[in-house]
């Protein structure tokens, strides 16, 4: 007998809209969250896009979702890629193609909220990214 075994699924790439929708307590990022963790899926957020978004001494709520996120930095031969994605792209957001680049590598859902450009720089780059909107 031949078990199939589930395909893993996609861990998450939390963009600016993601962090402030939990900022803001919003319910369905809530209820998404909540069921995300709950299957497993490895949430990534990337430096850049939590400075984007603080900007106060605190956020108790970004802060809960930060403790189960794996920070992503940019180095240097990702700095050039994302460049080449941006001219690619035609988009100017540095961030959103870090976010992108990273979310491919990972074969991650891109979560946030003004999803356009994300799913430019991803046709861009010429591979398929799931994106939730908040």
């Amino acid at each position: 007998m031949t078990v199939r075994r589930r395909p893993p699924r996609p861990g998450l790439t939390l963009d600016a809209g993601a962090l402030i929708a939990a900022d803001r307590r919003d319910r369905v990022f809530w209820l998404r969250w909540e069921t995300a963790v709950a299957q497993g899926r490895l949430p990534t957020v990337a430096a850049s896009v939590v400075a984007q978004v603080w900007r106060a001494v605190d956020h108790p709520q970004i802060s809960r979702v930060l403790a189960s996120c794996r920070v992503d930095r940019l180095d240097l031969a990702s700095a050039k890629e994302v460049g080449r994605l941006l001219a690619a792209s035609g988009t100017k957001d540095v961030i959103d193609a870090e976010v992108v680049l990273g979310a491919i590598r990972r074969g991650d859902e891109v979560w946030g909220s003004d999803l356009d450009d994300i799913r430019r720089i991803a046709a861009a780059a010429g591979l398929p990214v799931q994106v939730l909107s908040f």
